[in-house]
């Protein structure tokens, strides 16, 4: 009879973080975490040239000094800008499932959390992944693993998807769950549940399975605001979380993080976004040009602006929301979403 397994949230560098087997993507380029370990293979001499993997292949490496896991493994994905909640779901999905093939007695894994940073909501993002991890778990029978680690750098983030993981574990037909601790759930074995079970077993998540569970099929606020460190919680305390009360995912590129074509991908999430917010504290002059473009769209817009601070001249005619601290950001912009959903 196979045995559970263990999900955690783990604050950490995943270099460090002990387990038997790291996974990590490739989007068709390096960034984040997979670069860290890229240049700690380059350097140790297990990497010689420079790593290529179309969507679904996969490249195994040794451990080597510097990383705790006996084994890396890079799994290839779409390109970054393309990556969707879709692409998260399956990757989790298949992360398991190379673990199994590449190393099928490993009783450990460990692999990095995606979305945030580059355009996806981080609530959203967290429940793709899990439902991913669950999937393998539950439609592949001859896996030996006990124990998955999903690492996370800001330890802010962990507390907020252990969070949303913990309401979406226990109100999910996911059959049995039992919260270990605050960031880690234990997920029975011998229950099949028709929810979690039809992914197909090649690895891959269909478009309509992904859309059956929803995952980015909500509609979407795009944030606008400068990306400095006295914003984080602005954003994830003021403005996602009266959001996601109003059944919007919260989405935004972040753009020290982001590499690629941050323009497109920038008027891509506007263009299809159903409302924009945006935070024009600081005259920040890529803020004003988000809104301009959102305007130049007709896609609603919700300004905003913190107390004691001014607006530029071409936009001092229109109606902001002035607040004054986090929590009164939070409680005017969830007036004025209810106003507009109602």
């Amino acid at each position: 009879m196979r045995e559970d397994i263990t999900i955690s949230i783990v604050k950490g560098d995943i270099c460090q973080v002990d387990s038997e087997v790291m996974v990590l993507k490739f989007a068709q380029a390096h960034y984040g975490a997979d670069s860290i370990v890229a240049d700690i293979l380059r350097s140790n001499g297990k990497l010689r040239k420079s790593l290529k993997l179309a969507a679904g292949e996969v490249a195994e490496f040794e451990g080597t000094k510097g990383i705790t896991a006996n084994c890396i493994l890079f799994i290839g994905t779409r390109a970054l800008a393309d990556f969707s909640y879709r692409d998260v779901e399956e990757f989790g999905y298949r992360a398991v499932h190379a673990v199994t093939r590449e190393r099928p007695h490993a009783r450990s894994m460990s692999l990095t959390f995606h979305g945030p940073g580059f355009g996806l909501d981080e609530a959203e993002a967290g429940r793709a992944l899990v439902t991913g991890i669950i999937n393998a778990f539950r439609g592949y029978r001859d896996h030996k693993i006990r124990n998955i680690s999903v690492v996370e750098m800001n330890a802010a983030r962990v507390q907020r998807v252990s969070q949303v993981l913990s309401a979406f574990l226990s109100s999910t037909d996911v059959g049995s769950v039992v919260q270990v601790s605050h960031t880690s759930w234990r997920i029975s074995a011998d229950e099949e549940v028709s929810a979690f079970n039809k992914v197909r077993l090649s690895g891959e998540v269909s478009v309509a399975q992904s859309q059956r569970r929803g995952f980015g099929s909500s509609p979407h606020v795009f944030v606008a605001m400068p990306f400095a460190k006295e914003f984080e919680d602005i954003y994830y305390y003021g403005i996602q979380g009266p959001v996601h009360e109003a059944n919007f995912l919260c989405e935004r590129v972040d753009q020290i993080s982001f590499v690629g074509d941050i323009l497109e991908k920038i008027k891509s999430k506007i263009r299809s976004a159903k409302l924009v917010i945006a935070d024009l504290s600081g005259a920040n002059p890529n803020v004003y040009l988000e809104v301009g473009y959102a305007w130049g769209l007709g896609i609603p817009t919700i300004l905003l602006l913190k107390k004691d601070m001014s607006l530029l001249f071409d936009v001092r005619g229109q109606r902001c929301l002035i607040y004054d601290g986090i929590r009164d950001l939070e409680q005017k912009l969830a007036t004025e979403l209810s106003t507009l959903v109602d």
